[in-house]
């Protein structure tokens, strides 16, 4: 083997959507692994080959970085960008979807690549789409640890996302101030916040809505949101009205429209977009992001550990195999949706 591979390496890229908290996962990992390597070396019960410091890699813009090439060791750049990179949103090291990826022969390449770096292990902070490439690359033989990091908080195997806490934050904050200007001109208020095919977003900034809609049960058809909306206007004499609903639901503009037609009241459309991923960590992110990226890092040192996802059920951290958490069934969310529309008096069932 070369210079290059004489370390044991590990790498951690981040892939899809970036979320704020992803730096803290980078931050966490690095400091764990040269405080490993430390206790190590003070350790005289281990043997010299056991002692053998791990090396943490960089991967710029995801999986598709590793196609590039480009995979770095930690410099004096680098450590301090990284120090200093937990109050800031998004990545540091970039993040990127790469739609080849989903073909075999690329992964074959990013698996020589990664090989050619001395690369044993890939720690990836992402979502499903991500979790799934780490799966594939397993199957090639590198051992993968995948972190969930996503707005949206649909990856099915973890309660919590890291970034769901911040965008939500962000959401709440944009809707009281939609609720500002709504009650002082008595508009009728449609918010379309992200979450894909998932509604946590919307569910959980709706308590001070009038109204959501969200991708599971109940899901209102558009007549029928119309109708409700009319209700709530004429029956409770509300000084706004304020719908939140995810993405890909409804032409939102279109809906404010047809609500204006039909109630003769003025009705806006706000589609929040890219504001929902910005901005620094919450506390609670920071220290979800802290904590996964601390337990990630320790299971290197774990015998026999396969490739595993990292997920928080029931307030604890647990690594499960890949296959089990991608296979693992989307909880529902029917009974909280139920009683969020109950709120405003909205007795709605499929």
């Amino acid at each position: 083997m070369g210079e290059m591979n004489k370390k044991r390496k590990i790498a951690i890229l981040t892939s899809g959507g970036d979320a704020p908290g992803m730096n803290n996962v980078i931050n966490a990992v690095y400091k764990t692994i040269k405080a490993i390597n430390s206790e190590k070396q003070t350790n005289k019960n281990l043997s010299p080959e056991e002692k053998k410091p791990w090396e943490l890699l960089l991967i710029k813009d995801g999986y598709q970085g590793i196609l590039k090439k480009e995979i770095f060791e930690i410099d004096d750049h680098w450590k301090e960008s990284i120090i200093n990179s937990i109050k800031i949103g998004g990545t540091i090291i970039g993040s990127a979807r790469f739609k080849s990826f989903e073909e075999e022969e690329t992964r074959k390449k990013a698996k020589k690549i990664l090989d050619d770096f001395g690369v044993g292990i890939l720690i990836a902070v992402g979502g499903d789409g991500t979790f799934t490439g780490l799966q594939k690359l397993s199957e090639l033989g590198i051992q993968c640890i995948g972190i969930p990091g996503t707005i949206d908080n649909d990856v099915i195997s973890t309660d919590i996302a890291i970034g769901f806490d911040t965008a939500l934050n962000s959401i709440v904050e944009a809707i009281d101030r939609v609720r500002d200007t709504s009650n002082s001109h008595s508009r009728i208020s449609i918010i379309e916040v992200m979450g894909r095919h998932c509604g946590d977003l919307a569910i959980r900034a709706a308590v001070n809505c009038d109204l959501v809609a969200t991708p599971g049960n109940p899901k209102i058809p558009e007549h029928e949101l119309i109708n409700i909306v009319k209700d709530l206007h004429h029956k409770q004499n509300l000084k706004s009205i304020v719908v939140l609903v995810t993405e890909n639901l409804y032409d939102v503009k279109k809906l404010a429209r047809n609500i204006e037609q039909e109630l003769k009241v003025e009705t806006r459309a706000t589609v929040l977009g890219q504001i929902q991923r910005g901005g620094a960590p919450t506390a609670a992110d920071r220290y979800l992001a802290t904590m996964m990226g601390i337990f990630a890092a320790e299971q290197i040192e774990k015998k026999g550990n396969s490739s595993i996802i990292i997920a928080l059920r029931g307030n604890q951290l647990e690594p499960l195999p890949i296959h089990v958490a991608l296979s693992m069934s989307r909880p529902e969310r029917v009974a909280a949706v139920s009683k969020i529309l109950r709120l405003s008096g909205i007795f709605y069932r499929k």
